[in-house]
Order: C-alpha cells, then sequence, then structure tokens
C-alpha cells in the first residue's frame, strides 16, 4: 500500500468482516440443514438464529470499520476494542449453542 491508495486499508478491512460474516451464516446454514435433514424442528434452528444475529453483528462491526478508516484524517482512536468484545462474546455463544445443538 502507498500513499496514493489511501482507501485500500477500509476495503481490505470491509472484506475481512465481510468474509468472518459468510463464515458465521455458512455455520448457521449448516446447523439448520442438518434439522431439516433430519425432519425436526429442534435446537439446530435457535443455533441459526444466533448465527444470524452474530453475523448481522459482525457485518454491521465491519461496516462501522470500514467507515472509520476511510475517514481523513483518521480519528484519534482507531482500534475497535469494544466491538472486537462484542463479537468475540457473540462468537463464544455461538459456538456454545452450536456444541448443544449438535448434542441433542
Amino acid at each position: 500500500m502507498n500513499a496514493a491508495d489511501p482507501g485500500l486499508q477500509a476495503q481490505r478491512t470491509s472484506l475481512s468482516w465481510t468474509r468472518t460474516a459468510f463464515a458465521v451464516l455458512g455455520n448457521g446454514a449448516l446447523l439448520m440443514l442438518r434439522d431439516v435433514a433430519h425432519h425436526r424442528a429442534g435446537f439446530g434452528l435457535v443455533a441459526a438464529g444466533v448465527a444470524v444475529a452474530v453475523a448481522l453483528l459482525v457485518y454491521l462491526v465491519g461496516v462501522r470499520r470500514q467507515w472509520t478508516l476511510a475517514r481523513h484524517p483518521l480519528p484519534a482512536k482507531v482500534t475497535p476494542v469494544f466491538e472486537v468484545h462484542v463479537v468475540t462474546a457473540g462468537v463464544l455463544i455461538l459456538i456454545v449453542v452450536s456444541v448443544l445443538s449438535l448434542r441433542l
């Protein structure tokens, strides 16, 4: 990256958060398909709902990060400490719900 392309950092950050959101959605889709394949409306559908909520959260954080990094001049605080903690908590909850749905 050079000074002629100041927007690349924001684009890379946005793509990274978007990929993460799609990965979380994929997890939810697999859990939902597992329940649908076995013709039951069980805990996997709850896990899929949690995955959709976490994916939406990840996507919104990514949009906010892209907006922050695209500003010129950059704000004094650019590290997303709170956002990363919230996303981490959401992913951990999704892991627990996913494991529970696979065991039930």
